[in-house]
């Protein structure tokens, strides 16, 4: 099972990256670790995580080509 993982905003300046492609993980506890030891640097950050276009705040298990995005803090106006 794969999932393409998206980053935005700062959070794509520190993981040197806007995507990257995992395999093998299937919740986003999972993610968050996979995240804190590949990309350290990202957990000193705020951040949202969005599943398939949809802000999730609670344990989500992810299927083969979902879309994770890590999303910044932003405000409107």
């Amino acid at each position: 099972m794969k999932i393409n993982v998206l980053f935005f905003g700062n959070l794509a300046e520190l993981a040197q990256k806007t995507e990257i492609e995992i395999e093998g993980i299937v919740s986003t506890t999972e993610l968050l670790a996979y995240i804190e030891f590949h990309y350290p640097r990202l957990m000193n950050s705020k951040f949202a995580i969005a599943v398939n276009k949809k802000i999730s705040g609670q344990e989500v298990e992810f299927h083969d080509g979902d879309v994770v995005a890590f999303i910044p803090p932003f405000s409107g106006g």
